[in-house]
């Protein structure tokens, strides 16, 4: 008589190189519910040595985008998270304010393009404010921070002065993306 552990065994042994690698399928999509969910969701990851506290999270997060009713926060995988928000509005303020710091360490936001599993998106890049102290008054132009965004990372936008009273004793501030990891 087999045991139930041996017939799993032949079982695993039998089925463990299948494959079908030739079956192409064209799989229609649900537009509506993409764009749906790419209005009202962002799905973000933790950037830690370690797994996070759930519970402390949800607290701080819920308390840092002061989202009245309806953000609901589900685990994905370790340390990443679906955030569902109420509104566009709430969605967009949470995603345009950061970068944000969670519990000590970096929480990278993205949009989660509905032709992507969350294995795809790329958690690697992050955009964070710079800001650029020391320049010459003369040399706080939109030409400059775009080049000294260029040579940090990928320049995303730049809030270069824009009179001369706040150039005095100020700075340029750019948003760059560069590797996190």
């Amino acid at each position: 008589m087999v045991s139930p552990a041996e017939d799993m065994d032949e079982l695993i042994s039998h089925t463990a190189h299948l494959c079908c690698d030739e079956v192409s399928l064209d799989l229609l999509p649900n537009s509506d519910l993409a764009g749906m969910a790419n209005n009202l969701a962002l799905v973000g990851k933790i950037i830690a040595d370690r797994l996070v506290n759930i519970h402390a999270f949800r607290i701080v997060i819920t308390k840092a985008w002061s989202v009245k009713d309806g953000l609901s926060i589900s685990a994905l995988a370790p340390n990443t998270f679906l955030f569902e928000f109420p509104n566009v509005f709430d969605r967009k303020r949470a995603l345009n304010t950061g970068p944000w710091s969670v519990l000590g360490f970096h929480l990278v936001l993205k949009e989660w393009p509905p032709s992507l599993v969350l294995d795809e998106i790329e958690f690697s890049l992050s955009s964070f404010w710079v800001q650029i102290h020391g320049l010459p008054s003369d040399r706080m132009t939109q030409a400059n921070a775009m080049k000294v965004g260029a040579f940090i990372g990928r320049l995303i936008s730049t809030d270069v002065p824009v009179s001369w009273a706040f150039v005095w004793n100020k700075f340029l501030r750019i948003k760059v993306e560069f590797n996190n990891m």
